[in-house]
C-alpha cells in the first residue's frame, strides 16, 4: 500500500503531489490519519479551504463574529470557513459536516478561496462532455477552476459534477491554487 510522508493511504499517481501539499502545510488535521483515496466530507473540505487560505495569504482566518449558526457542528475550522464565505450550511441551521462533497461543490468552495485571495471569477462555460449536468450555480466556478488547471475532468472528457470529490484530489487542487498564488 502506498502511503504519504505522514502515513495516510494514497494512490500511487497522487503520492508526489500529496506529499508536496503536506510539505506546503496544506493538510488539515481533519485529514490526518485518514485514507486519502476515500471521498471527502464537508467538514474536512471546509478545514482544507481554511488551511489553503492561511498558507496562501499568510493570514489567520478569523472566527465568525456572529457566533455559530449551526446546530450540528461547533468545529472551529468549519466556522472559520463559514465566516470567510468559503462554505454555507445545507440549511439555515445545519452544516452537514459528515455529508460527502461533490466535485462541483469543491469547485465552488475553492473559487471562494480564490476570491478571498483576490481573484475575479468571470462568467464561463465549462468544456466537458457532461457540462449540461453541472448545476447553474456552479458553472462559472467549474469553468474557472478547469481553465486554471486546478480541476481536471476524467479521461473520457466528463467532469462528473455530482461525483464525490476524493480527499487526495482535493489536496492536489489546493496545492495547484497555492502554487499559482506564490
Amino acid at each position: 500500500q502506498t502511503v504519504s510522508v505522514t502515513g495516510e493511504a494514497v494512490d500511487e499517481w497522487a503520492l508526489n503531489l500529496v506529499n508536496q501539499a503536506i510539505a506546503d502545510g496544506l493538510m488539515p488535521e481533519h485529514l490526518s490519519g485518514q485514507d486519502l483515496r476515500e471521498s471527502i466530507a464537508r467538514a474536512q473540505f471546509a478545514a482544507l479551504t481554511v488551511r489553503l487560505y492561511e498558507a496562501a495569504s499568510g493570514q489567520t482566518a478569523p472566527a465568525p463574529a456572529e457566533g455559530n449558526p449551526f446546530t450540528d457542528t461547533d468545529d472551529p475550522q468549519v466556522l472559520k470557513a463559514y465566516a470567510m464565505g468559503f462554505t454555507a450550511g445545507v440549511s439555515d441551521t445545519a452544516f452537514g459536516p459528515d455529508q460527502l462533497l461533490t466535485r462541483e461543490q469543491a469547485a465552488v468552495m475553492l473559487s471562494a478561496v480564490c476570491r478571498a485571495l483576490g481573484a475575479d471569477i468571470p462568467a464561463g462555460e465549462p468544456a466537458f462532455s457532461d457540462s449540461g449536468g453541472i448545476s447553474s450555480w456552479a458553472r462559472d466556478c467549474v469553468a474557472y477552476m478547469s481553465g486554471r488547471g486546478v480541476i481536471a475532468g476524467y479521461g473520457d472528457g466528463r467532469f462528473g459534477p455530482q461525483d464525490n470529490a476524493q480527499r487526495q484530489a482535493c489536496l492536489i487542487m489546493a496545492l495547484r491554487i497555492f502554487q499559482s498564488a506564490q
